[in-house]
């Protein structure tokens, strides 16, 4: 293979070294719940959960390895099948885009012996107003495509699961409400977040093979990244050439879109080198958007430690015993069954806590041999062990590949 040209590669200059700080990874709660239909005070008619009985506690361990590269990138967020299979064996995913995961909390908490004064937000300017508490309560997503459905990349979603939890404010059959468009628009958000910044990190490992097309190419595969749900990257970019696209490669984009081959026809008509331009700008811009998804996830867990009161939770000891200690810090403080709801985490933190760890390990990415996934830790490998390099990332991927090559498929 001949080494990249340079405007193919992506630009390590513009990459902010920003750490996911990962301090303690706490159990979250689990519940049974039923997907039920409410109106708004507006007049919306929306589908939301309500949890019942008792609570099943989850641990960190109960997230296979690379949880986000395997089971949430499974999830089809356009079926609602799929979204009650995954939050009935691992729970609901809050948003950090406002105080998801202290609102769901506290209306837990309102029958209680000493209980929260919980009264929904009335408005999406109500929640405007207290996403000065949230780290991450900033607009996160700019939609590619003008007919998305704008409700799901707004504030909308938190405003219905309020609305969600003032429908059963004083039903005492029901612990916890959140809306189903929360729900959808946290998966999509880590779906789409993780994968972005996997294959943006491997490409700047490998800056003479791995380029912006080939980048690009592996996210528009939903083998990789799940294509599922709103077609939205994390990038804010006014360059015309990259306008309402999805961020394809060059080649890929001329085949699927004839606005774009007339614009590039008109660019060569004029002497522009559009290739060039269009390749480099992508370049930019992925790296941009991994910027911006690692701060997001950074935000995201900062949100997430406050406690239920509003408080912030107790921060861990610090470690300087690198990846390993990391690890096994995690996995201690999930045993230590916390004494109150308000100590209990979520499910979204620690999806962002396991990917942090692996992010910030000093192993370098790699691409199995057989499915062509990105990744660092073998899928069966026990967690806080030493990474082992090796080319599948899984066991069936290796036995995949086994059987191929001896059927005389592959030949090394």
């Amino acid at each position: 293979m001949s080494p990249l040209v340079n405007y193919e590669r992506l630009p390590l200059s513009v990459r902010q070294p920003i750490k996911l700080d990962i301090k303690t990874v706490k159990p979250w709660l689990r519940y049974s719940f039923d997907r039920l239909w409410g109106t708004s005070a507006d007049g919306e008619r929306f589908a939301y959960y309500v949890e019942h009985g008792e609570p099943t506690v989850m641990q960190f361990e109960h997230l296979e390895n690379e949880f986000f590269a395997s089971s949430l990138q499974k999830v089809n967020v356009d079926r609602t099948e799929s979204i009650v299979r995954f939050c009935e064996r691992y729970g609901f995913p809050v948003s950090s885009g406002y105080d998801g995961a202290q609102r769901l909390t506290l209306f837990r908490s309102r029958f209680k012996l000493f209980k929260t004064d919980f009264q929904p937000l009335k408005s999406e300017w109500d929640i405007l107003a207290s996403e000065s508490a949230s780290a991450a309560g900033i607009p996160l997503f700019s939609s590619a495509y003008s007919e998305d459905d704008k409700t799901l990349l707004g504030r909308r979603p938190y405003f219905l699961s309020e609305e969600a939890r003032r429908i059963h404010l004083n039903d005492r059959s029901v612990v916890g409400a959140i809306s189903e468009a929360e729900v959808i628009q946290t998966i999509r958000a880590l779906q789409v977040s993780t994968a972005l910044i996997t294959a943006v990190a491997y490409g700047l490992e490998n800056t003479d093979t791995w380029g912006a097309n080939e980048v690009a190419d592996y996210l528009c595969d939903r083998s990789h990244m799940a294509q599922n749900g709103i077609s939205f990257f994390l990038l804010s970019n006014t360059d015309t050439l990259l306008k309402n696209t999805r961020l394809k490669s060059y080649d890929t984009l001329i085949l699927e879109s004839s606005e774009f081959k007339s614009m590039v026809q008109q660019g060569e008509n004029a002497g522009f080198n559009t290739r060039e331009s269009y390749t480099s700008t992508l370049a930019d811009g992925l790296v941009i958007a991994s910027n911006t998804a690692i701060s997001f996830l950074a935000n995201s867990l900062l949100s997430y430690r406050f406690d239920g009161t509003g408080g912030t939770p107790d921060e861990a000891e610090d470690d300087n015993g690198g990846p390993l200690a990391a690890w096994s810090h995690a996995r201690k403080k999930t045993h230590r069954r916390p004494a109150s709801t308000h100590s209990y985490g979520c499910l979204s933190e620690a999806i962002i806590s396991q990917f942090g760890l692996l992010y910030d390990d000093p192993a370098e990415w790699r691409i199995c041999d057989n499915c062509g996934r990105i990744f660092k830790k073998y899928r069966e490998e026990k967690p806080g062990k030493v990474i082992q390099k090796t080319r599948f990332c899984k066991r069936s991927c290796a036995n995949s590949y086994s059987k191929k090559k001896s059927q005389g498929l592959i030949t090394e």
